[in-house]
């Protein structure tokens, strides 16, 4: 995730993490979560899986 994603409400977090969870899961069903990074720093965001919602470190 880049600088846009910080500036971003959380509602609209939960909706883009949502997003890109489903693109993966119909890539792969065998994903169950995504862990969000940092793009510049690689550290953990957090996570989303469906069920738990988004989860911000």
């Amino acid at each position: 995730m880049g600088d846009k994603f910080y500036k971003l409400t959380l509602d609209d977090k939960t909706y883009l993490s949502a997003a890109i969870y489903s693109v993966y899961h119909r890539k792969q069903s065998s994903v169950n979560f995504v862990v969000l990074h940092d793009a510049y720093t690689g550290k953990n965001l957090g996570m989303y899986a469906p069920g738990y919602g988004l989860k911000l470190d």
